[in-house]
């Protein structure tokens, strides 16, 4: 096994690491192997690229309740 996980920089690396991630997770590792420790490893670079890069639930929150601000009518809101 070649364990190359490697910081994710672009939306590609995330792709690719997304990808490693569902192979890994269909393998089903034994505990203390290393396959579970590289499934381990990237699960946590993959988290930390989407805390870098994707807006959490409470930005979400705030743009809908700001929708009027932004231009969205009310009627359109239940299309978001």
């Amino acid at each position: 096994m070649n364990m190359n996980v490697k910081i994710i920089k672009s939306p590609e690396d995330y792709e690719a690491a997304m990808a490693r991630l569902s192979a890994l997770m269909s393998l089903d590792p034994k505990a203390n192997s290393k396959e579970e420790d590289e499934l381990e490893l990237l699960a946590l670079v993959i988290q930390d690229f989407e805390r870098q890069t994707v807006p959490s639930c409470r930005h979400w929150r705030y743009l809908s309740e700001r929708g009027g601000a932004l231009g969205i009518l009310d009627s359109d809101r239940s299309r978001l």
